[in-house]
């Protein structure tokens, strides 16, 4: 998975590219592939270790998190990375995610692409810094190999705007084949950092 960001001025657009079936962990930093990636103490490395003293709510599709690179360098690019993977999308197959945010705007705009033979259901969840679960839902999008692009808060009925909260945001795309929620898989995330 890597990571892309383009800074123009006080835009900026926060892209997301995972290539299905590749092996490369997601370092963070723009453009990169490979190297150190922090341990997830929710997940064990063998089936000897320990149970999680998470709840089971936690390892939902809605636990995940975007945050700002700590490396100074990337985050003055406005670089980051979510903190799970994606569950879903087939192998062989890419998608991306990317959001375009200027700095102190209402809105940003979400845009998403998949190239393979297979259409999706997919909804895009918004989550303001602090929030929970899976945020401020777009309604189903049918997704194929022509990309579609969504405006928050325009398209998520009931989500306020982008000014109303500063840090970080995490944008997540969930494959949702039907309405029930405990099904959805994380498809792809990205995230920004909202400033006023």
């Amino acid at each position: 998975m890597a990571l892309v960001l383009l800074l123009t001025g006080a835009a900026g657009t926060a892209a997301w590219q995972q290539g299905w079936g590749s092996a490369a962990p997601d370092t963070g930093a723009s453009g990169a592939r490979g190297g150190p990636v922090t341990p997830d103490p929710t997940r064990p490395d063998t089936e000897e270790s320990a149970p999680s003293p998470r709840p089971v709510e936690a390892v939902s599709a809605s636990d995940v998190r975007w945050s700002l690179s700590k490396d100074p360098k990337q985050a003055r690019l406005g670089a980051g990375a979510c903190d799970r993977p994606p569950e879903a999308g087939p192998s062989g197959s890419t998608s991306s995610t990317s959001v375009t945010y200027a700095s102190g705007a209402a809105s940003i705009d979400v845009s998403f692409a998949f190239e393979g033979d297979h259409r999706y259901r997919l909804v895009v969840g918004v989550k303001p810094p602090g929030t929970r679960g899976f945020g401020h839902t777009s309604r189903p999008v049918r997704l194929g190999t022509t990309g579609k692009s969504l405006t928050y808060p325009r398209d998520f009925p009931g989500a306020p705007p982008v000014t109303a909260r500063t840090g970080d945001w995490t944008v997540v795309v969930y494959d949702a084949e039907n309405d029930d929620r405990t099904r959805w898989k994380r498809f792809g995330c990205t995230g920004f950092r909202a400033v006023k």
